[in-house]
This record gives C-alpha cells, structure tokens and sequence, in this order.
C-alpha cells in the first residue's frame, strides 16, 4: 500500500526533497536574518529600558552583571536566529532518522483480499473497488507527504523571525508554538509510517473479521478488506491532528 518510493520521500531532508525550492526558502530565511536582527534589537532595548526604569525608582543603577547577564541572554539568542534554518533541519532530521529505523525494521504492506470464487462480473466489480481503494489511499499519502514538505518550507524561511521573537514576553508563546507547529509536522512522517506498520497487525483480529465460509464468505471477505481500507484513509488524514495533539501544538 505504500511503496518505496514514499518512504524515501518521508525520510527526505528539505535540500533533498525539492533542492530547487529549498534554496529559495534558504534566501528568504537569509533576507529575514536582517528582520531577526532588528527584532532582537528592539526587544534588547525595550528590556534595558525596562531594567533602568526599576533601578531609577528603586535608587539604583544598571551594574556590570546586569549588562552581562542581559548580554550573554541577547548573544545566545543572535546565535539561534543565525542557524535558525539548522535548527529546523536539525528537528527534520532527528524524526526521519526515528522514520528510517521504523520503515526498514517493519513490514508497512496491506493486502486486499481477492475474490477467489463466484461470478466473473461480481469478482470484477470487487476488484475494481479494490483497486479504486488501494489508489486513493496511495494518492492520499503522497498529497499528506506535499503538504508536510509545503508547510516545512514555509515555517523554515520565517524562521528568524520566529526565534527572535521569543526574547519578548508577549510573543513568546506564538513563537514556541510556530516552533512546536514544524516539530509537530515533521513527527507526522512518523505517525505515517507507524500507521502503516502497525494497522495490517491491528485488523488481523477486530470487528471486520469474517467467519463465514463458501460463496458468500468469499465476497464478505473481499469486502471487509476493502472497509478496512476505507479506514486506513480516514486514519492518513488524521495523521496531522494526531502528530499535533502529541506535542500539544494549538490550532
């Protein structure tokens, strides 16, 4: 049901999914660097500003240690808007070291059964919707694979304007949100593969089970693989929800 080439494509890096693509996400996260920077700026401002204004009322003055401390907190944060595009590969890059583990350890196969005896009509429009079946499911990954790749691109070229934004207190949360947001879409090439891995297991023994034998078990049997199908696809597009309410990501 899903075939070697996805699994290459879930464990594909963002250079390597679409490298035309990535190098103009790349520059539109080096132009935004300079958006970071004043960013990052402005919020080191309004927090000295903040600093002297509680010193003056209390009687005091901004000491040493104070710069320091403001200082090494504002350096580390102009290091991370810098590598803010590795910080991003670097999430991919952990999960699909996790998906590449689960994919080449696990059989992510799912046969339908085929209708063995009965009318050749009857066998033909199973096969059919067998075949319908398997196609939309196969179409439903890789347009779940583009959207993942899509919104990864997107999150990566405003990333140093994310990063920059959790020096302020307001916008903190939107930002660890964003953050969580890519975490939460890269964990989605994994939920995929586990979905694919562990569902045939799951349905060798649940409620479509078939007990009935001869003509008529032949067909309800065919038919209980093809609804167990239908299933596979509904849980696919919930992949998304799922790698989010994991990470407790809103929206």
């Amino acid at each position: 049901m899903i075939d070697t080439n996805i699994i290459n494509q879930l464990t594909s890096s963002l250079s390597k999914y679409n490298p035309t693509l990535n190098t103009q996400i790349m520059a539109i996260n080096q132009s935004l660097l300079a958006v970071g920077y004043i960013l990052l700026s402005f919020f080191f401002m309004l927090e000295m500003l903040s600093f002297y204004q509680h010193l003056r009322l209390s009687g005091g003055g901004i000491t040493v240690r104070t710069w320091l401390e403001v200082g090494i907190k504002y350096l580390f944060a102009f290091v991370l808007i810098t590598y803010s595009s590795q910080i991003f590969d670097a999430i991919l890059w952990l999960t699909n070291a996790t998906i590449h583990l689960v994919a080449t350890n696990k059989n992510i196969t799912y046969e339908f059964v085929e209708p063995t005896k009965g009318n050749w009509f009857f066998k033909r429009i199973i096969s059919f919707i067998r075949g319908s079946t398997e196609f939309i499911t196969k179409v439903t990954v890789n347009i779940l694979v583009m959207l993942r790749f899509i919104e990864m691109y997107l999150l990566k070229a405003i990333a140093p304007v994310i990063v920059a934004f959790f020096m302020s207190d307001a916008f903190r949360g939107i930002a660890k949100n964003v953050i969580m947001t890519f975490a939460s879409v890269a964990l989605q090439g994994l939920v995929l593969i586990v979905l694919c891995a562990v569902y045939p297991l799951v349905i060798q023994d649940d409620l479509f089970k078939v007990t009935m034998t001869g003509f008529w078990g032949n067909f309800v049997a065919s038919f209980a693989s093809i609804a167990k199908g239908i299933v596979f696809i509904f849980l696919l597009i919930g992949s998304s929800r799922k790698a989010r309410s994991l990470l407790n990501v809103m929206g």
